[in-house]
Formats: structure tokens, sequence, C-alpha cells
């Protein structure tokens, strides 16, 4: 059995009177895909900002290889081994491609993909001399996937990185997360596009209101009661 990657514990993240988290737990081990879905606001983006370093939980543990993690911020839980790409990529666009992934590089400790090796993976090494600001939607996510995978992660949380692709680019990016998983790495996907996810995770979490209502596989979870009202909003008979 491959072994655990990250586990959290109870996190709850509260913001005045909303529970935005409410005793939220799972594990995650090397070479697995696991998708996070639920509703907006349902406390997707949240978990992850929490996992990041972004928001301090209310309470809650959360381990890296089994050692657990307090409070740190977000370059040092990167270079620990936990980054993100983000909803809407936010490169330095006055810089080239190239620059913007150098810049990721120089924060690594340790071995990883070279700089021509991300370029090629995520198919921008056509465009490393051209500004990243002036590269599509689709273009900018892969971007962003390449400075996230430039410190060389051991847990990759991908926020919503199919939104607003053609099938095509989602079947490419599909593979392209697959073959992560090779290297003992292991993926948190937050997604809406239950085909993508299906190309994609092995079991998955789904969140209503802060809290764990589902877990398990993708194809379970589109035939229970309960997900089909908070999800897709209709009640099985």
């Amino acid at each position: 059995m491959a072994d655990e990657i990250l586990r959290l514990e109870g996190i709850s993240k509260h913001f005045g009177g909303l529970h935005a988290l409410q005793e939220v737990s799972f594990s995650v081990v090397g070479g697995e895909a696991l998708g996070l879905v639920g509703p907006n606001g349902s406390g997707k983006t949240t978990l992850i900002n929490v996992v990041c370093g972004l928001y301090t939980p209310n309470s809650g543990s959360i381990y890296l290889e089994g050692t657990k993690l307090g409070k740190m911020n977000p370059h040092r839980l990167a270079r620990a081994g936990i980054n993100r790409t983000f909803q809407v990529p936010q490169p330095f666009g006055s810089l080239t491609v190239r620059e913007n992934i150098e810049i990721a590089l120089s924060h690594r400790s340790g071995e990883g993909m070279s700089l021509d090796d991300i370029l090629d993976f995520v198919n921008l090494g056509k465009w490393a001399g051209q500004e990243a600001g002036s590269l599509n939607a689709a273009q900018q996510k892969r971007l962003d996937l390449g400075r996230a995978l430039a410190l060389n992660p051991k847990v990759l949380f991908v926020d919503e990185l199919g939104a607003g692709l053609n099938p095509v680019e989602l079947a490419e990016v599909a593979v392209m997360l697959r073959s992560l998983l090779s290297g003992g790495r292991a993926l948190v996907v937050v997604e809406h596009l239950m085909g993508f996810l299906d190309k994609l995770v092995d079991r998955v979490i789904v969140l209503n209101a802060g809290r764990e209502i589902f877990h398990g596989a993708l194809r379970s979870a589109l035939d229970d009661d309960e997900v089909k009202r908070v999800f897709l909003g209709t009640v099985g008979a």
C-alpha cells in the first residue's frame, strides 16, 4: 500500500459566525488523485487556503508524511511540499513565461524538474519568451501549473484548472495531471466538471456548508440522494 502523504484531522474554520469548515477529515496517499467537490460556498477553496497556509484553522491538525504541521507561512509550506494552483492565475504579466518559472524555481529547495522540462510538460516551450500577460486563459492555467510544479510538491491542490477549457484542452490536462502521479505525488483536485474528474480521480469527497456529506467513488456520489440534492439540485425518487 502506498504511503500516506497528507492527512487532515477535524479541520474547522470560522469567520465570525460563519462556519466555513466543520470537522473536515481525510487523507491522501502517494500516487492518488482525490476529488474535492461541492456547490459554490461549500468550503472547497477555504480548505485549500487552510492547508496551504493562507488561513489558520480554528481547530484540527494537518500532517505531511506523518509529521504534524504547526502554523507556517504559505512559502514555507510550499517548500515543505504542499503547493497549489489558483482558480484565476495571476502570473507576473510583464515577465516572460520562462522568467515566471525561473522565479518559482529560485524558491525550491532540493531536486525537481528542470526549467526546460517544466516548459515542455505544460506545453509552453514555444511561448517561453512571450510575456505571460499576453497568454490566453488556457495557457495561463498551464503556466500556473508549471509554477506550482517548479517547487516539486509532494501534494498538489488543483483549484478548478478545468474551468473555461474546451473538451480537447480538458482531455489534455487530465492526461497531464494523471502523469504526475507516477512519481508518488498526490493530487487533490477541486472541480465542478464531473466528466473531467471521472478521467482523473480515484475517489471524491463532497462538501456542503463546510461539512463532508460523502466520501467514496465518484459514480457512487452521483447516485447519492444527498449529493444530488445539494450539488445537482435534485433529489432521488
